[in-house]
């Protein structure tokens, strides 16, 4: 099962934590928590794998896929990038 949500452009008053930090080898990582009526959200739990990307409006667009999880449930998913 696939789901792609409309891309929102998350405005200051939206994004709550936006942290990005460089890692070994290539890799990446990225946190961005945003609370909003503009942030749409898919039916939770997620279905498996789950891809995500952000993209900047400097045309950046950091992605990672998640096929297993810590937690998915109707309040949070969690997981570590494969």
């Amino acid at each position: 099962m696939s789901t792609e949500l409309p891309a929102p452009r998350v405005t200051p008053a939206e994004a709550k934590v936006l942290q990005a930090t460089a890692g070994a080898d290539g890799r990446a990582s990225a946190k961005l928590k945003a609370i909003g009526a503009g942030i749409p959200m898919p039916p939770m739990p997620l279905v498996t794998p789950v891809v995500v990307q952000l993209r900047g409006e400097n045309g950046v667009c950091l992605g990672a896929s998640y096929s297993s999880t810590s937690r998915n449930d109707e309040r949070q998913f969690r997981a570590s990038a494969d």
